[in-house]
């Protein structure tokens, strides 16, 4: 089937977008575990609103990388967990790293994740998000074996 132009191209469009996706999840999960060593290392009670939001997509990251649903609330502590994992706590006090990962757990808690955020993060996941096929124009238009063009079923051909 890859030996069709048509369906070579829209092959190799779902391969990049997964390709990015799946550095978008590394990224977030970078991100959440320097904004977790960032709160570590500062003198904040909690988290500032941009260290959060970067903690909270690391939650999320973590939790698709493992298969988990973070909107479900254990699911969800699974993943930060996992986060939690990766962050250095060398050169800091036991006090201050129990102090982080208690603060971190607390965001998870608080943390609501819509079945809708996730539904389109799975479509993203699946290289499906901006995809789209079929339409007209020349460089979409879909044949036969024979070289005829398609029937789209929209009443277009």
């Amino acid at each position: 089937m890859l030996g069709i132009p048509e369906i070579k191209e829209i092959w190799e469009g779902i391969q990049q977008k997964k390709e990015a996706f799946s550095k978008q999840i590394d990224k977030w999960i970078e991100d959440g575990v320097a904004a977790i060593r960032g709160y570590a290392d500062g003198k904040d009670n909690d988290f500032q609103p941009k260290q959060g939001n970067a903690v909270a997509w690391g939650i999320i990251a973590e939790a698709f990388k493992y298969g988990l649903d973070p909107t479900d609330e254990k699911q969800r502590r699974m993943a930060t967990a996992y986060l939690l994992e990766k962050v250095s706590w060398t050169g800091m006090s036991e006090f201050k790293a129990g102090l982080t990962a208690s603060r971190t757990r607390q965001l998870c808690d608080v943390m609501t994740v819509s079945k809708d955020l996730m539904a389109n993060l799975l479509l993203s996941a699946g290289g499906r998000a901006g995809t789209s096929v079929g339409g007209g124009g020349s460089t979409s238009e879909l044949t036969n074996w024979d070289g005829t063009k398609k029937r789209t079923g929209w009443g277009l051909s």
